[in-house]
């Protein structure tokens, strides 16, 4: 049984680096597809991490505005657990890939949090809105817009996340899950490999944070 909140590392693009980092105890690894990101990795790499991976671990595969078609493709060539999608997918789209889609929200205002209700048939993922690029950019968003949420499910929470903030993160959000890609790189190191210490801390912090009733 899994105590506290889960733990998801997206944006991991080496195989070594993956298995240490599953080894640190969290619960899924993100995968990132999308064209021209500093994760993006190939999908015959992608099988090889997949295949690695312990089961107890989800693989859930990082796209935008990939057709239906293309996502089932995916999903089946690579031996992924879950679809998240982060583009501008329809709820029809997002429907099409249950029970095996994510929906990340990009949150700059309430308005974006209640979008969420738009899409029953997924897991919910909060991010920040930017302009540099779909997600993984480090920023965050605030989390009081999401007192805004009129959706009662469980939700993943994005954006900015660190070991310096994802406790109090938890206890002001209650999350389902925390996702983290660049709060657990070397500042100065690739995009993509994951610092393992970072990892570990990151992981401790969440899991050490006390949830309240909401």
């Amino acid at each position: 049984m899994i105590e506290g909140v889960r733990v998801k590392v997206c944006g991991v693009t080496d195989l070594e680096n993956a298995v240490e980092v599953a080894r640190c105890g969290v619960n899924a690894i993100g995968l990132n597809f999308v064209s021209g990101s500093p994760r993006e990795v190939a999908r015959e790499d992608a099988r090889r991490i997949a295949s690695a991976l312990p089961p107890e671990v989800w693989v859930v595969g990082v796209v935008a505005n990939m057709d239906v078609p293309g996502m089932r493709a995916l999903k089946r060539e690579v031996g992924l657990d879950a679809i998240q999608m982060h583009g501008d997918e329809s709820p029809e789209t997002v429907a099409a890939l249950a029970p095996f889609a994510w929906k990340a929200i990009r949150v700059s205002n309430r308005e974006d949090v209640r979008a969420s209700t738009r899409y029953l048939h997924a897991q919910i993922l909060y991010d920040a809105r930017s302009t540099k690029a779909l997600g993984g950019t480090g920023e965050r968003f605030d989390w009081a817009l999401l007192e805004a949420r009129e959706d009662p499910r469980p939700f993943v929470l994005a954006g900015g996340l660190d070991e310096s903030n994802v406790a109090e993160a938890v206890e002001r959000t209650r999350p389902w899950m925390v996702d983290v890609a660049s709060g657990v790189e070397a500042p100065s190191g690739p995009r993509g490999i994951k610092d393992i210490e970072r990892v570990r801390r990151f992981v401790h912090a969440a899991r050490r944070a006390k949830m309240g009733p909401p």
